[in-house]
């Protein structure tokens, strides 16, 4: 009020002035700011001041260090604005990321994220960045953001006024007398103004950042946030166009009435037709091909064109596993239907069935299997094809053997068989088989003096309720035949 000449009217105006002229007098070092209190500067205050106009005028003049500065300023802006965004695809609600991507050079195609270009106008021309993204052509998933070089003087005076700041507090450390004490607290409360000032004003600059899609499509929703999330949406549709064909929420399902053995479990989807007519299991058919990995299977459908939920590849799998449309190995041993879930299906080699086993060949399969004497669940037949051989191999080598015997079958057809892989086996294993258990029991019929205790090739002599019925059966032979009986191991008294 000592400064006011007209006491009725003039207190009101100056009061009003004086917050700016005490910022103004505190800006130019006259004054020292404490918190909200102002006093003059002391000797050792002049000294802080001095150390602080000194760095502020060299990060000035210090281009390459204010970009640099800048730069990171407005991109974590960017971050803190947008990294909140979810983005759920599909009605299956699979999780999208967005990769940010700042600098000249256009970011990389081909991951499984949105990509966001961004650029700002000191480091790029707003023209330029409007070609870009209209070169890119409608069908790019690339978002084009670019923040507009606004309000530069004010921004570059704050990044300097907080740089030297904290470098000044950092220089001086923390002082021990009465007026350094208030020196540095003048300096802190200058650090903290800067800092509340530069947000304020950066996240002015990166809110009026524009943003557009492939091909020139500018959004116009009102804030950074929602115009890159809508851009996403339409970017998504552009990044995985196949996307659509795995799109259902009820996969697990699928997964589930798989492994438990069901001829359709694709029936879990609403899809009526064959397994491998599905388009995802035809799609993951064709990929395994002669062999794959089960991981790199997921990698390549969770990738561009495709981005189809893990749930999905994986119910591919394992129900074209149980359909024996594929083979499964895991380090050298094959699985069964039942064994294979999503945890094993990343260190699983698939390989493609050459022959597959349509529902009557199953039934044909079971028969046979349920004739040998061989257990077989529903959906193992490439499984129990292994058991039939070696069953077949035993009845092989019991049909026949040395005179005078019959000559054993020819078995090398088992050996080829037990080299093909799965269901190729069980195709191929009943032919040409049937009379070997009736020419096994003739066998036996015609060896009675054989039994458990004889050694593998050596002498059994017959116990003396056989011998009388061996002998029965030995008259007729001829001198021929009994020589041949006597060098195959088989003596008489």
């Amino acid at each position: 009020d000592l400064l006011v000449q007209d006491l009725a009217g003039g207190g009101a105006a100056l009061r009003g002035r004086l917050p700016a002229l005490l910022d103004e007098l505190a800006a130019a070092g006259t004054l020292m700011k404490l918190d909200d209190e102002y006093s003059l500067q002391t000797r050792e205050s002049s000294e802080w001041e001095a150390e602080f106009r000194n760095r502020q005028s060299r990060l000035a003049n210090d281009l390459t260090g204010m970009s640099g500065k800048r730069t990171r300023l407005l991109g974590a802006a960017v971050q803190e604005a947008v990294g909140s965004i979810r983005l759920l695809h599909g009605a299956c609600k699979e999780p999208r990321k967005l990769s940010l991507h700042f600098g000249a050079e256009p970011p990389p195609g081909g991951g499984p994220d949105v990509a966001v270009w961004i650029r700002d106008g000191w480091g790029a021309d707003e023209k330029s960045v409007i070609a870009d993204a209209r070169a890119a052509g409608p069908d790019s998933p690339t978002i084009h953001v670019f923040v507009p070089k606004s309000r530069a003087d004010a921004l570059a005076r704050l990044v300097a006024a907080r740089s030297a700041a904290h470098d000044t507090l950092e220089y001086k450390g923390v002082p021990s007398t009465h007026e350094g004490i208030e020196a540095r607290q003048g300096m802190e409360t200058r650090r903290t103004e800067a800092e509340s000032g530069l947000r304020a004003l950066v996240a002015d600059v990166v809110g009026g950042a524009r943003v557009l899609q492939g091909g020139g499509n500018e959004r116009l929703e009102p804030t950074l946030s929602g115009k890159v999330k809508e851009a996403a949406g339409a970017s998504l549709a552009r990044l995985f166009p196949e996307f659509g064909d795995a799109d259902d929420s009820r996969w697990p399902n699928a997964i589930e009435r798989a492994r438990r053995g069901a001829e359709h479990p694709l029936e879990a989807l609403d899809h009526q037709g064959r397994t491998e007519d599905h388009p995802v299991c035809a799609a993951v058919l064709s990929f395994v091909g002669s062999g794959r990995k089960g991981r790199d299977v997921r990698a390549h459908f969770s990738a561009s064109p495709f981005g189809w939920p893990r749930d999905a590849v994986d119910a591919a799998l394992i129900g074209l596993f149980g359909a024996g449309h594929l083979r499964a190995v895991v380090n050298g041993v094959a699985l069964r239907p039942p064994q294979l879930d999503q945890a094993k299906v990343p260190n699983t080699d698939f390989r493609v069935e050459s022959a597959t086993i349509d529902a009557r060949q199953r039934l044909k399969l079971r028969k046979l299997f349920q004739t040998a004497g061989v257990d077989c669940r529903p959906n193992e037949e490439a499984a129990a094809a292994g058991r039939l051989l070696e069953k077949l191999g035993e009845l092989a080598r019991a049909a026949g053997g040395d005179p005078p015997l019959p000559e054993r079958p020819d078995t090398r057809h088992l050996s080829d068989l037990g080299r093909l892989p799965g269901t190729s086996s069980s195709r191929a294993s009943s032919g040409g088989t049937t009379s070997w258990p009736r020419t096994s029991r003739s066998g036996a019929r015609r060896a009675p003096w054989r039994n458990s205790a004889c050694p593998p090739g050596g002498a059994c002599w017959p116990s003396p309720g056989t011998a009388r019925g061996w002998r029965k059966r030995t008259e007729g032979w001829t001198r021929r035949a009994m020589v041949r009986a006597l060098r195959a191991g088989d003596r008489m008294r």
